[in-house]
């Protein structure tokens, strides 16, 4: 039995294990230096080993995939921003790597795709936003383009150039400038126009990239923004494009679209970016200095962000729950726009046939009026729906690709 009046000296001269509250924090976790950044509140590194910690997690999501070939040609989107300057800067050190197995034998080319005039009316504050990114673009060395969003709209070839010189303005047209701008006002809600942008931006990338001869497109994606995204396309009735949307390879164009950075959380981006001194420039977009419910991605990304700060593994959970997502059936129709499966109904009556009813009613309109967009998946109607101006909203690229598709099936 216990009693009050033992000897307790064996209690007082022992040691009391280390629990993970009294972790030191302050050393590396692999060479006991000085640590720079605490990753997932439990993980410290240095510099240099953070510094390997970031080129082997890049590297060995390319490789992994077994992909890209050795010597391909590549094509970067390049905002300027935060996580698309991170990707060039691994990416060139990747490249420039002097040990062999290290090195990524890659032959990249960089495109940026203008769409400072939603903000900017004035053609000086363009001009010089403008110029910093051509600028760090052409400082890279690689073969570099430039377009516009407008762009979109023209029905030949010309809508991009390749830059020339840091001070080049981008390829813009008066008339497609005016048909973006009807295109865009005419949608009523942000979140509709934030889709249209993206939808648009992602269309100039991939048509250039093919026209270029590049087979792969690296985005900047990290897995920050794609959980953001998975939970936003959920909400707008996007599920069966979720596999493309968040996992490392979209394959829905004839030129494959890969995120090498969808290992990566913002903060491990903004410790890299210190730690190597990149140049990144955040700029204005539609919700800029907005509530967090001015648009759905705006309030599901303040949602992530809190449940962060209790549970640092959430974006990885998220994304890695997105990557067991798959369609339950393919489909022999792709939409217009985004080229993903569109919902073919087999059953007697489905929920996007119960939608469609309850649009209607509440609409006053008529199964023509609901059907005209067939060739579109759901969500894409959905932002469509939301314009004023839908017959001209779809861009002449989109326009231009379909003829060419009815073409080649006629001479046939």
């Amino acid at each position: 039995m216990c009693s009050n009046f033992e000897n307790n000296e064996l209690f007082e001269n022992a040691e009391v294990p280390q629990t993970g509250n009294q972790k030191n924090y302050s050393v590396c976790k692999k060479c006991d230096k000085s640590s720079f950044v605490l990753l997932q509140k439990k993980d410290p590194f240095c510099k240099s080993c953070f510094y390997e910690y970031c080129r082997h997690k890049f590297r060995s999501t390319i490789g992994k995939s077994n992909l890209v070939p050795h010597k391909s040609n590549v094509l970067v989107a390049f905002s300027g921003g935060l996580s698309s300057s991170a990707l060039t800067d691994l990416l060139i050190d990747s490249i420039q790597n002097p040990d062999s197995h290290k090195k990524l034998h890659l032959h990249p080319s960089f495109v940026f795709v203008n769409g400072c005039h939603l903000l900017c009316k004035e053609r000086k504050d363009l001009s010089n936003v403008q110029f910093n990114e051509i600028g760090r673009m052409f400082k890279t060395g690689f073969k570099c383009f430039v377009t516009s969003l407008e762009m979109c709209f023209q029905s030949d070839g010309t809508f991009y150039e390749q830059i020339t010189s840091e001070t080049q303005f981008p390829l813009t047209n008066n008339d497609c400038q005016q048909k973006w701008f009807d295109s865009f006002e005419s949608l009523n809600s942000l979140t509709a126009k934030e889709e249209y942008i993206r939808r648009t931006r992602h269309l100039l990338i991939m048509e250039i990239a093919k026209r270029e001869k590049c087979p792969f497109v690296f985005l900047g994606s990290s897995g920050s923004r794609l959980a953001v995204n998975l939970l936003t396309d959920i909400s707008q009735g996007k599920g069966n494009q979720l596999q493309n949307e968040v996992g490392f390879c979209d394959d829905r164009h004839e030129v494959k679209c890969l995120k090498p950075m969808r290992e990566f959380v913002k903060k491990e981006i903004l410790f890299w970016a210190k730690m190597r001194d990149v140049v990144y420039e955040e700029k204005r977009n539609l919700t800029t200095q907005l509530s967090k419910k001015a648009t759905l991605s705006r309030l599901t990304e303040s949602f992530i962000t809190g449940l962060e700060e209790s549970f640092p593994a959430t974006v990885y959970t998220i994304v890695r729950t997105g990557n067991k997502l798959k369609p339950l059936a393919n489909s022999s129709k792709t939409c217009s726009l985004c080229l993903s499966q569109v919902d073919e109904p087999k059953d007697n009556y489905s929920a996007i046939d119960a939608l469609n009813d309850t649009l209607r009613l509440s609409r006053n309109s008529t199964n023509e009026d609901i059907n005209k967009f067939e060739n579109l998946c759901y969500g894409c109607k959905t932002m469509i729906r939301d314009s004023n101006n839908s017959a001209n909203i779809i861009p002449e690229l989109i326009r231009c690709k379909q003829r060419e598709i009815i073409d080649d099936f006629l001479l046939k």
